[in-house]
């Protein structure tokens, strides 16, 4: 087992020990408190993932191809089928600015080219290029193997109900962000 995949094994159990002793310290009868430790106790096993994941996995995955991790996710949302840079910024949850500079950077590295739209010449559509293509399975399949690794222990329906636990929650916050600008 690596030292990062042993390290989330480790900051993971630890996050629980610490949410467990949390937890059994707060009487029965307080479910609203109960409710905000369990949802600290996933904010911090959420970030402690994410930080583990930008700072120790992509840059094995993705440093030798001198690219970030917000170049890995606009480029696996492009090869997803979004092909417009204003729905890559809601997809990334970013600005068009940050969003312009990492296609161009992208278009300098020949993975995407950005071309009129041939319905509507008012829109610029972003397509990989085949080395794009080929980028992004490489770093698909590098980060799909960690992240399989994390996964192994964990029951198929806990994963099932995480990710629609995921699924809600970003829900949830797109539509209060969509509320709020109304």
């Amino acid at each position: 087992m690596d030292m990062t995949i042993r390290h989330l094994i480790y900051l993971h159990f630890e996050t629980i020990l610490d949410y467990n002793n949390l937890v059994a310290k707060i009487p029965s009868k307080d479910t609203n408190l109960k409710r905000s430790a369990h949802a600290q106790a996933l904010l911090e096993s959420w970030w402690t993932f994410g930080q583990l994941m930008r700072q120790r996995i992509m840059p094995k995955v993705i440093g030798e191809l001198d690219l970030e991790f917000k170049d890995f996710l606009a480029l696996t949302a492009i090869f997803e089928g979004i092909e417009y840079p204003k729905l890559i910024c809601t997809r990334l949850a970013t600005n068009p600015s940050d969003i312009s500079r990492i296609l161009e950077k992208l278009e300098e590295k020949h993975l995407v080219t950005r071309s009129l739209d041939t319905e509507d010449s008012r829109r610029i559509r972003v397509l990989l290029t085949e080395h794009g293509k080929a980028t992004v399975e490489k770093m698909r399949h590098g980060v799909g193997n960690h992240i399989l690794r994390a996964l192994e222990h964990i029951p198929a329906t806990e994963l099932e109900h995480f990710a629609q636990t995921m699924q809600t929650m970003t829900s949830n916050v797109q539509a209060q962000f969509v509320s709020d600008t109304d």
